[in-house]
């Protein structure tokens, strides 16, 4: 839209100006209004191409590489990667249910990795088998797949600590 400015990161030291109804009402703001500075860097919360895992090959490096946790309804596989961020891969067989509930599961679980891929430890390729089960909340799928990454992390750390393979 015409005439708003958005804020970015580097500049989120000060609110954008906004017309003055404060004036009109003869109300005066004795200091302006700032923002309190982030701790971290800022994060987008988005699911892009780049983090989908693509084709045949990205898939079988992650099922080689056997570092697999199952949480609830999910089977959650993983393998380091020098990625800057984790990468996706889902599968969802048709035993879980017809078209429509497949794709509300996937949906579902996009949306928790998209939301919660900044919070889990280090960075991985990972591969979630969907097992059939009926449908869970957002919140239920976020707490598995946060659950199967940290455990996963942890074997992965114990497996790079004794010198073993990382796929």
């Amino acid at each position: 839209m015409p005439g708003l400015s958005t804020v970015s990161c580097a500049k989120a030291d000060t609110i954008p100006d906004v017309p003055n109804i404060a004036g009109r009402l003869n109300i005066t703001d004795p200091k302006p209004q700032t923002r309190h500075p982030s701790p971290e860097p800022c994060r987008r919360f988005k699911f892009t191409h780049a983090h989908r895992l693509h084709g045949d090959d990205a898939f079988q490096r992650v099922f080689t590489n056997k570092l697999r946790k199952n949480a609830g309804p999910l089977a959650v596989l993983a393998r380091p990667t020098e990625a800057p961020h984790h990468r996706l891969g889902l599968t969802v067989s048709r035993r879980v249910g017809n078209a429509v509930k497949r794709h509300r599961i996937k949906r579902l679980l996009r949306e928790a990795f998209r939301l919660n891929q900044h919070a889990w430890p280090g960075r991985y390729d990972l591969v979630v088998i969907v097992h059939p089960h009926a449908a869970l909340s957002l919140e239920a799928y976020a707490q598995h797949l946060a659950t199967a990454v940290d455990q996963l992390h942890v074997v992965a750390e114990k497996r790079r600590a004794r010198g073993g393979s990382e796929g």
